[in-house]
């Protein structure tokens, strides 16, 4: 597992924990250092495992990111992350983390 950033952990807690304004300024502040735009620092800024903003928040239950992620980011909601883990699958693992069945 590669080391990130500190911006990065804050960028991707943010998106786990559906804080949406957050992520955006967090966004904006890493797009020199990960990205080409906004949508590229979505889909590049990945932690250690290849999971991305759009795993965070499924894994969260985010679904106000999660909307924001898919409808205006356009992010690709199959992206997969270095297990090969969708978000999807994520969101599946949280619940049932939580004693909630799918």
């Amino acid at each position: 597992m590669e080391q990130i950033s500190s911006a990065t952990k804050l960028f991707l807690k943010a998106a786990h924990l559906g804080q949406l304004n957050l992520l955006k300024h967090f966004a904006l502040a890493l797009d020199p250092l990960h990205g080409d735009g906004i949508a590229a620092v979505f889909e590049n800024t990945r932690d250690g495992d290849g999971k991305c903003a759009v795993h965070f928040a499924a894994a969260g239950g985010s679904l106000q990111v999660l909307k924001y992620l898919i409808e205006e980011i356009k992010i690709e909601i199959d992206v997969k992350d270095g297990s090969g883990a969708t978000p999807i699958s994520w969101a599946e693992r949280a619940l049932a983390c939580r004693g909630i069945s799918s």
